[in-house]
Formats: structure tokens, sequence, C-alpha cells
């Protein structure tokens, strides 16, 4: 249940937004790097972009948050 509120969240943040969660960071670090992964990184953190200005950011973070509930 918890990668599936996740991976909601986490569409609905690309279909809002065009881009998936941390796309810069992403980009970045795969042109220092040569591989991808920082975004995956930061949410394994719990660490996600801010999207309470954004239309639905508050259902986002919902998923996001409810993801880690039930992980715990």
């Amino acid at each position: 249940m918890a990668g599936e509120l996740h991976a909601l969240g986490s569409t609905m943040y690309e279909i809002l937004t065009s881009h998936i969660p941390f796309w810069e960071e992403e980009k970045s670090y795969e042109v220092e790097f040569g591989y991808d992964g920082k975004a995956e990184e930061l949410m394994r953190e719990r660490k996600y972009p801010d999207v309470m200005g954004m239309p639905l950011g508050d259902i986002v973070a919902q998923c996001w948050a409810a993801s880690v509930m039930v992980i715990k």
C-alpha cells in the first residue's frame, strides 16, 4: 500500500508540473556523476519538493506522507 500511495503522489506531481519530482537535481547529478539516482536518494530520505502552492499540492503531499505512515 505504501508504494502505491507514493506512486500516486509522484504521478500526480508529474502530471501537474510536467516534471518528475526533483527533476532539476536529477539532471545535475546525472551530468556530474554520469548516472541518475539523486531523486531516489532524496525520497528515501523522505525529502520531497514543496507542493503546497500548486493545485492539488495538498493531496500530493498527503499521498507522500501517507506512504511514510504505512511503512512505519
